[in-house]
Order: C-alpha cells, then sequence, then structure tokens
C-alpha cells in the first residue's frame, strides 16, 4: 500500500518528520539500507534531503544541533479542525503559515 492510499490525516495532507544530522550522505546510506528513497534535494536555505518509504517522509536536514521535528502541511489551515485545539492568529508567519499552536 503506497502512502497516498492512506486514510487523509486530520491535521493535513503530508506529515513529515525532520531529523538533523551531520552528515548527510551517511544518513541517507542509513536509511536507504531500511528501504527509505531520496525523493529531494536541495542545498539552499540549507542542505536537505527528503526520503520515504512509501509511508513515512522524513527531511534530513544538515546542521550540527540536534533537532527533530514533526510537521503537517496543509493548504487551508482554517479547515483543519479538532475538538480543544484552535490556531493562534499571532503565530502567522505570512498569509499562507502558520508555524504552530
Amino acid at each position: 500500500m503506497s502512502m497516498f492510499q492512506f486514510p487523509k490525516a486530520k491535521l493535513g495532507e503530508v506529515t513529515a518528520f525532520t531529523i538533523t544530522t551531520t552528515d548527510l550522505e551517511k544518513s541517507l546510506n542509513y536509511y536507504q539500507r531500511l528501504g527509505f528513497s531520496e525523493l529531494f534535494r536541495t542545498d539552499f536555505p540549507f542542505p536537505l534531503i527528503q526520503i520515504s518509504d512509501g509511508a513515512i517522509m522524513i527531511m534530513l536536514r544538515e546542521v550540527q544541533e540536534p533537532y527533530i521535528a514533526l510537521t503537517y502541511y496543509v493548504k487551508e489551515i482554517d479547515g483543519v479542525v479538532l475538538p480543544g485545539i484552535e490556531s493562534a492568529p499571532d503565530m502567522v508567519q505570512n498569509t499562507n503559515t502558520r508555524v504552530r499552536w
């Protein structure tokens, strides 16, 4: 089953983990041995490789500081409705993106 056949997440169209590493190629090699494939690579605004195994998306980001994040991507934040959660208008980064709740 591919990731496009799973039920839609309540918090967005795409869910991704961001994991930092000090060596992108070494980390990519590790995840490829686990069945992940490279989807996208860039050096701007920072070195990043996006990988997936068809169900999980991981963004490997090359920086020295350890960091892990869970990110939900959604086209219309106002369409996300979960009991007890309200978006914070003061957290608007631009007209299309709210950075946290």
